[in-house]
């Protein structure tokens, strides 16, 4: 599987594409997940995605959030 992000200047606006292992494409506007992982990933991405939210912020959150499962 492979995640394929871009920006379109057309459009001005930043894309994400999945491909599947039968060669589907997907496309997607905020966020992508893919693999053995993704059904927690996209369940953290649903619950703390925000369109306004920084890079630093998103960085910070998970690192706490990561934090917190390795010590469990």
């Amino acid at each position: 599987m492979m995640i394929i992000g871009g920006y379109s200047l057309t459009e001005n606006v930043g894309k994400f594409y999945g491909i599947d292992l039968l060669g589907t494409l997907y496309e997607e506007e905020n966020f992508l997940s893919f693999g053995s992982g993704s059904p927690f990933s996209l369940d953290v991405l649903e619950s703390e995605y925000d369109e306004n939210m920084t890079k630093i912020i998103l960085d910070s959150s998970q690192t706490i959030k990561s934090t917190n499962l390795d010590m469990h």
